[in-house]
């Protein structure tokens, strides 16, 4: 009897400290795992969501601050809109004289004017004046005469941005030419912001800055991220299907992210070059998936200019996902996006893997 109530005795003792010890785990376990912080804000004309995750708190919450610091510096630098900004002092002094810009800023325009060859300037970053012309981004949108339309389309021409690396300047030939980077600039802010969160040891992120979203690792529980993909046609929480993200960036462009009705015609923001005028395409959305933000925003509108059929083509040819929706509400993927893409259920759209293969899964 006595030894009973010994081993009794020993039992309550074993099973209080292995408690103790479970209950200590749980705690090292929680402290030690990243949590998850999340801020909203605006930056760069549109609404910016940063999710990161994090063991320290006081590093979360610097590095989110940074983050919107880094985002308005930038914004400050690039935007067309902003007096005193680097690309507002190039177009001031179009035709006059050259400006001496930031590293970051002449490697962008650098690289931008390459996208501008690429395309054989179909996607032209001196669109600037037909931009402003049109207002869609404004509160007073308007349709422009055709007679203006000619005088501006004199006005577009890449070829006119003089880069001078040496003395890192950059000049437009002709008085009224101005270069507009919004084409590129919401995914190049996804690579700084990247590298702002990399070199603080942040290694699990999303950030959301307007349609465009940047995606580090996975999420601590070894899961991808899962992003909506727009419809088109739809409100802004309706989606044509998800896909899975991991280290890279996401960017579309579509008609239906900045519009004005005039006279019962639809116009939208995406200027064509050769027009001066909203594109006239038989494609509604193009996102494209890859590791270089500033790419994936060049892409998206380039191949949305370029309409289905040449885009279709074209595709398959990049070393990027693709998923471009034309106006008959079909889907179209490129091969490396159909392991990582989930069409939604119950919906009006046909999913195409190619021009003639269907995806049936």
């Amino acid at each position: 009897m006595k030894n009973i109530k010994i081993n009794l005795k020993m039992l309550t003792i074993i099973g209080s400290v292995l408690l103790l010890l479970v209950t200590g785990v749980s705690f090292y376990l929680y402290y030690q795992s990243p949590k998850l912080f999340s801020s909203s804000g605006f930056a760069m004309s549109t609404y910016i969501d940063q999710q990161i995750y994090s063991k320290n708190t006081s590093v979360a919450n610097k590095v989110i601050s940074n983050a919107m610091t880094t985002l308005k510096s930038y914004e400050d630098r690039l935007s067309m809109y902003t007096i005193g900004s680097e690309i507002s002092k190039i177009n001031d002094n179009a035709g006059v004289s050259a400006v001496k810009v930031s590293e970051h800023t002449f490697s962008l325009i650098k690289r931008a004017v390459g996208y501008c060859e690429m395309s054989g300037g179909l996607f032209d970053i001196t669109i600037a004046p037909v931009t402003k012309a049109w207002g869609v981004n404004s509160d007073n949108p308007r349709v422009p005469s055709q007679s203006e339309l000619n005088a501006l389309k004199k006005l577009i021409n890449y070829k006119d941005i003089v880069l001078d690396e040496a003395a890192q300047t950059v000049m437009l030939k002709n008085k009224g030419q101005a270069i507009d980077l919004g084409a590129v600039a919401k995914g190049e802010a996804c690579n700084v912001l990247r590298e702002l969160y990399k070199s603080n040891g942040i290694t699990t992120a999303l950030l959301s800055i307007g349609g465009n979203i940047m995606v580090i690792g996975e999420k601590p529980n070894g899961k991808d991220y899962v992003i909506g993909v727009r419809d088109p046609r739809g409100t802004q929480n309706d989606a044509i299907g998800t896909v899975k993200l991991t280290n890279t960036t996401f960017s579309t462009s579509g008609d239906y992210e900045r519009f004005f009705e005039k006279d019962g015609k639809y116009y939208h923001h995406i200027m064509d070059p050769k027009t001066a005028a909203p594109a006239e395409t038989d494609l509604m959305s193009v996102t494209i998936i890859s590791p270089d933000g500033a790419y994936a925003d060049f892409l998206s509108t380039y191949l949305f200019l370029l309409g289905r059929d040449k885009a279709l083509k074209k595709m398959d040819e990049l070393s990027v996902g693709v998923i471009a929706v034309d106006k008959e509400y079909n889907v179209y993927l490129s091969e490396s996006v159909k392991p990582i893409f989930s069409p939604a259920k119950n919906t009006r759209y046909t999913y195409h893997l190619t021009p003639e293969t269907k995806v049936t899964d």
